[in-house]
């Protein structure tokens, strides 16, 4: 009879186990979100494959001046992951000051913009604030944000 309760007792429990649904989805079609902060501290989030590499996240951002000397494109991501960029070191564009040349280093800045910031800083004087760089013509707040970050009076 004990017998019989044990076998019974271990019946149920391993009923238990198995009435627990298993999840047979491929792992590749599950998606996972990254959030990337940029050197301009903007966020954004990515969607991802599960276990995608760091080298696909970077494929499919805009980050043209991000440090990245301290990334390792093989690390595997995971859902929830936050990356944070940081500047290329040593990169500041005084606009009181660059040259053309100097400015046209910045992204989105070609010679028709450098030049356009050299002659209003020829014309009105020495900029005020990093924020009278939008006072140039075809210099709007998306360019801004995306050069500000390297700029400095």
């Amino acid at each position: 009879m004990k017998l019989f309760f044990l076998m019974f007792i271990l019946l149920l429990s391993g009923c238990s186990v198995l009435s627990e649904p298993v999840d047979l989805k491929d792992p590749s079609k599950i998606k996972i979100e990254i959030t990337v902060q940029f050197p301009d501290q903007s966020t954004k989030i990515y969607t991802l494959a599960n276990f995608s590499p760091l080298s696909e996240l970077l494929k499919q951002i805009d980050c043209d001046l991000c440090d990245l000397s301290q990334v390792n494109p093989q690390t595997i991501l995971k859902d929830g992951d936050i990356i944070v960029f940081s500047e290329v070191a040593g990169l500041s564009i005084s606009i009181n000051q660059a040259s053309l040349e100097e400015l046209l280093v910045l992204p989105g800045i070609g010679e028709t913009y450098a030049q356009r910031i050299i002659d209003y800083r020829n014309t009105y004087g020495y900029f005020q604030t990093i924020e009278d760089l939008m006072k140039v013509k075809g210099i709007k707040t998306h360019l801004f944000n995306k050069i500000k970050v390297y700029l400095k009076l």
